[in-house]
């Protein structure tokens, strides 16, 4: 998982775990090792994770949609909830059970689908950010190759 919330990456390594926590698409991930990296992902295929990692399943989407679950959870809020209940100084963990004490807005599921329709809107604007930022940057370091580079 990704710190400050930026989701997944393939794991490349050999596993290194005796158990494996089963997980479907629409769960919430949460990695409850150092709670301070705020590493946290809603799963968009089923699969296993590390007994470390929680895994947060909405039992009634007919009252609380999973992307909404997501982005409560994902405020630095949430993170700072899990910080105040750890154990643990140099791999600090979360208190699972405090973890669950966490309130989350209770609104009705129309007013959480318009929220999530504001949401999308926004993370397409920040991906197309994003998107010209790294292409920014590399053109920036394609011009200072062509005109500095080319003078020595």
């Amino acid at each position: 998982m990704l710190q400050n919330c930026e989701g997944v990456t393939q794991y490349e390594g050999s596993p290194n775990i005796d158990s494996v926590i089963e997980y479907r698409t629409g769960d919430i991930l949460i990695s409850n090792i150092r709670p301070y990296l705020q590493k946290i992902w809603i799963a968009d295929r089923n699969g296993g994770c590390n007994p470390d990692v929680l895994v947060v399943r909405v039992d009634e989407p007919s009252n609380y949609n999973p992307r909404f679950v997501y982005y409560a959870l994902r405020r630095k809020a949430f993170f700072d909830h899990m910080m105040t209940d750890k154990s643990g100084v140099k791999m600090p963990r979360g208190n699972k059970v405090n973890n669950l004490k966490f309130s989350i807005p209770n609104i009705s599921i129309q007013e959480q689908e318009e929220i999530l329709s504001c949401i999308k809107i926004m993370e397409h604007e920040i991906e197309t950010a994003k998107e010209i930022m790294a292409s920014a940057k590399s053109k920036k370091i394609e011009l200072f190759h062509r005109y500095v580079l080319n003078q020595e």
